[in-house]
């Protein structure tokens, strides 16, 4: 274990270096004027007047003079330089890189006016803010272009992160969502791409929302649609429903599909594949614009909601399966021709329509 790293240390070593410079220089000088006072009335006594007294004052005051200049006039950055070897010797090392350990960038404060530890501190809190949220609407913005970053990684994923509410990938069963909205190559090539990009970051700000109330979780943007998940059948639907009803607000121009299904997908990372997720993404391609569709394991799951109910769209061969799936169309009550309750006014009126068909 390194031991701490205390800057006074050096401090106090360069201090007393720094009175051992004034000692030698003032024994010196006193030697200087000692042996000079007797040189001169030796010079005096002996000789015709001052002869040969100069030579070796004048040699010797040039030699004080450079020892007194490397005391008082040695350069700034000399001494500077000097008081970060011993820094750097006494320790064997730097001081740790982090921030308790401020006697590097204080030093360097009081050598050059200039406060690092500040602005490291400043930048480091700027950073941890972001909370991996610049990344992720940087990812959500190529999304809406419909480009993908995969596990692009940045030096701030490592960055130590808030607890992030969003949750987590399910294990095992999973509620799939898919979405698209119909018709949006056709609206992009008569309106331009920025009417486009513009109508997708509408739609995608409102699926986000949704999905963001009701606890569910984006597994990928699809370009013109997404790919959701969620832990709760019930959760699923109350998102699809908003979707739709937060969609005819805004006025959407163009209609949104969604399919619904349950099963138990495959998961690779951050992403999930299987028969699940090939199956829910057919059940959205049965449905039309404005309709949500779900799979029969959805529809027992959910249960009833209140002011919703199923419509049976009866058995579908979907595409690639070889197996029918009974389909429902998930739709506010008020939103058919004649309100139904249950399943069972559901039959009677279908009876009673082919009844009528029949006479």
């Amino acid at each position: 274990m390194n031991k701490p790293y205390k800057y006074e240390e050096d401090q106090h070593k360069l201090a007393k270096e720094r009175v051992k410079e004034y000692r030698e220089l003032f024994g010196h000088v006193t030697a200087y004027v000692c042996v000079s006072t007797g040189l001169f009335f030796i010079d005096l006594i002996t000789g015709d007047g001052l002869s040969w007294f100069f030579y070796p004052m004048i040699g010797w005051g040039i030699g004080l003079g450079i020892h007194a200049a490397t005391v008082f006039f040695q350069p700034h950055v000399d001494r500077f330089a000097k008081r970060m070897e011993v820094q750097e010797t006494s320790q064997g090392q730097w001081p740790k890189k982090d921030s308790t350990s401020l006697g590097f960038s204080t030093k360097l404060k009081e050598n050059i006016g200039f406060d690092f530890s500040k602005v490291g501190k400043d930048i480091l809190k700027a950073i941890r803010e972001l909370e991996g949220n610049t990344i992720q609407e940087l990812k959500d913005e190529l999304g809406d272009l419909g480009l993908n970053m995969g596990n692009t990684k940045t030096e701030s994923d490592h960055i130590p992160q808030k607890p992030n509410s969003a949750p987590a990938m399910p294990q095992g069963v999973a509620i799939l969502m898919f979405t698209d909205i119909e018709a949006f190559t056709s609206y992009v090539e008569r309106n331009g791409d920025e009417a486009g990009h513009s109508l997708l970051k509408l739609h995608n700000h409102i699926v986000r929302s949704s999905l963001k109330n009701n606890d569910g979780l984006e597994v990928k943007n699809l370009g013109d649609g997404f790919m959701l998940c969620f832990v709760s059948a019930k959760k699923a639907l109350q998102c699809a429903a908003a979707v739709q009803s937060q969609l005819q607000i805004a006025e959407f121009p163009l209609k949104v599909r969604i399919g619904v299904h349950a099963g138990e997908p495959i998961q690779e990372d951050r992403d999930l594949t299987g028969q699940t997720v090939n199956l829910a993404a057919r059940v959205m391609d049965q449905a039309n614009g404005g309709q949500i569709f779900v799979t029969e394991v959805v529809k027992n799951l959910a249960g009833n909601l209140k002011g919703f109910q199923y419509a049976d769209q009866g058995e579908r061969r979907l595409p690639g399966l070889s197996e029918t799936q009974k389909l429902y169309e998930f739709v506010p009550i008020e939103a058919l021709t004649s309100p139904l309750d249950t399943e069972v006014d559901q039959q009677i009126n279908t009876m009673e329509n082919q009844l009528h068909q029949d006479t």
